[in-house]
């Protein structure tokens, strides 16, 4: 298996996470707003098939500076830069075998690469569910003080902790 930018010769018209918006995302709008610059999706796909088992999207964000000064220590007087992982999807197929995780690190190493060469402070996530919440606290994310279903890791929380 391995983990690329998504292209058109990937498979994904059978992918299915058992999140209809998820999947739509994935079949309607991921190579279309990777091909535009606005997101980048990673799939993780088997090498001889190139079908898609699994995949993430990174997006340039930011967070209002009011909702986010628990994440710098300092006054800052604009928008706090983040990225956004945007979604986070695996076929139920792969389901229950850590594949999840594991491209939940290897987004956080890609966004580490990224804070290295341009700055960002956070990288922050809205949960679709409540029920998803457990799985991002355990990869060392918190939730937003009044938004339950958004969460974020500090960069310096990450290089700290030695996250991914």
């Amino acid at each position: 298996m391995k983990i690329e930018v998504i292209s058109p010769n990937d498979k994904i018209l059978d992918f299915d996470c058992k999140n209809e918006s998820i999947n739509k995302y994935l079949k309607e709008d991921a190579l279309k707003d990777a091909m535009a610059f606005l997101s980048k999706t990673y799939v993780l796909k088997e090498d001889n098939t190139n079908k898609v088992i699994g995949f993430f999207t990174l997006i340039s964000s930011k967070v209002n500076r009011n909702e986010g000064t628990f994440i710098i220590s300092r006054e800052y007087k604009y928008s706090i830069p983040a990225i956004l992982l945007g979604q986070l999807g695996i076929d139920k197929n792969y389901q229950g075998q850590g594949i999840g995780s594991d491209l939940l690190a290897y987004a956080i190493r890609t966004s580490l690469e990224i804070t290295l060469k341009i700055g960002f402070t956070a990288i922050i996530i809205e949960a679709d569910s409540t029920s998803l919440i457990p799985f991002y606290q355990k990869q060392g994310f918190s939730c937003f003080q009044q938004r339950e279903k958004k969460l974020y890791i500090s960069i310096t929380e990450m290089l700290k902790n030695k996250v991914a």
